[in-house]
């Protein structure tokens, strides 16, 4: 008789493979915003603009990195707060899908 088959030497999961530099380049995320170009052109830290706008400076590292969008209202708040327009913040679209 055959005996069931263990999994114990398995592993549990079976990793991801890793993106070669081309998938990369395909995949990466379009730029909507300049938050972080605006504030290396006004030499500000991503903590100063923390401060000013009252959030963690972990929340403005995610716009930065485009990882999330500020609400249109929190974009004029950042313009404010950077004494820009809020266009400045703002790539074309032609930018944005780069």
């Amino acid at each position: 008789m055959n005996k069931p088959r263990s999994n114990r030497n398995k592993p549990a999961y079976l990793p991801k493979p890793k993106p070669n530099n081309d998938e990369q380049s395909e995949t990466k995320k379009p730029r909507y915003n300049r938050i972080k170009t605006v504030l290396s052109d006004l030499d500000i830290s991503n903590k100063e603009l923390a401060n000013r706008l009252g959030v963690t400076e972990g929340t403005v590292s995610t716009w930065c990195r485009n990882f999330k969008q500020p609400k249109i209202e929190t974009l004029f708040e950042i313009a404010k707060a950077l004494e820009v327009e809020p266009g400045t913040l703002l790539n074309t679209v032609k930018k944005a899908e780069v």
